[in-house]
């Protein structure tokens, strides 16, 4: 596994400002900057770059109406005490693209709310669901899918 290379990036979100002014703690952009940045040397990634883009679009949308606050914070507020947010890169096989995203942003975890938290959320089960299968097979069982 490639080693990740993280970079703090100290948000200009103080203390202070935050006290005074609760809803300033929350980040002027979504996180989405750094998903959709990633290049290779083919170009964007085409349909799942503006899937991905959609996603992050639509959090950002949701969070101006929503009650939950939870989902409002969601990809927009440090979880760190000074306001810190790390990027992170990992660089992908040879010629393959590599992967970015922030670090410390707050996120909600809703699998019904969140479109971001949702897509996420879903990968990993269907990724849990592959190994449980495979594991099945391995014993001699037969699936029923």
């Amino acid at each position: 596994m490639p080693d990740t290379a993280v970079v703090v990036v100290r948000c200009a979100v103080t203390a202070a400002l935050a006290s005074v002014r609760p809803s300033a703690a929350a980040l002027g952009n979504d996180a989405k900057s750094a998903a959709t940045a990633v290049r290779t040397t083919r170009g964007l990634l085409g349909r799942q770059d503006q899937a991905l883009r959609d996603k992050y679009r639509a959090r950002r949308e949701l969070a101006a109406i929503t009650s939950l606050s939870r989902v409002k914070k969601c990809g927009r507020v440090s979880t760190n005490e000074g306001g810190e947010v790390s990027l992170h890169h990992t660089p992908g096989p040879e010629g393959e693209p590599g992967t970015a995203g922030f670090g410390g942003l707050a996120t909600c975890g809703s699998v019904w709310a969140c479109p971001v938290c949702s897509a996420k959320i879903s990968a990993r089960r269907s990724k849990d669901l592959e190994q449980l299968i495979n594991w099945n097979a391995d014993r001699g069982a037969r699936s029923h899918c």
